[in-house]
């Protein structure tokens, strides 16, 4: 078997209130515009998730809604408190309890955490810019099996240009 896990920072924020706490904070015009691109790059490599764990702040709402849209499919999707300032450690305990029936699953969150967990999992430095996703795959047979191999990831995609 294996396991498939996708890791997307939130697309662009906006600073533009800064009485506005962080967790708070949405997406800038850019993000509006970078989240769906991503999202139509990750239907392309034919890896549409069946199910989607996101971070509960504004900013990490709007990327996962502009991302399904863009698919047009219903997807179950959990918003966690759990990824907000999560740890590598917090990570790995939310991919350890997955459902292994779930072949295919996408994180989305923020940075360092992103890059952080991606990095660890495929054994070297990635840099992850706004409404970056990166394709991990593991030849495991369930979720905690897959977190235990770290360095055994591969990386299948890194998308993460959005140019025109």
């Amino acid at each position: 078997m294996v396991k498939r896990l996708l890791i997307m920072r939130h697309a662009k924020s906006s600073r533009d209130d800064p009485s506005l706490p962080d967790h708070e904070r949405p997406l800038n015009m850019t993000g509006q515009q970078e989240a769906p691109l991503a999202a139509q790059q990750i239907a392309k490599a034919h890896w549409l998730p069946e199910f989607i764990l996101c971070s509960d702040a504004i900013r990490t709402k709007e990327t996962c809604d502009l991302v399904t849209k863009a698919w047009q499919k219903k997807i179950p999707v959990t918003f966690a408190n759990a990824l907000y300032e999560a740890s590598v450690q917090d990570w790995r305990e939310q991919i350890e309890d997955l459902p292994d029936e779930f072949e295919t699953v996408m994180f989305i969150g923020h940075n360092p955490t992103c890059e952080e967990v991606a990095s660890l999992l495929c054994g070297h430095p990635l840099h992850m810019k706004t409404a970056s996703v990166v394709l991990l795959t593991s030849p495991a047979d369930s979720w905690s099996h897959a977190t235990s191999q770290q360095k055994n990831w591969k990386i299948h995609q890194h998308i993460h240009d959005f140019s025109t």
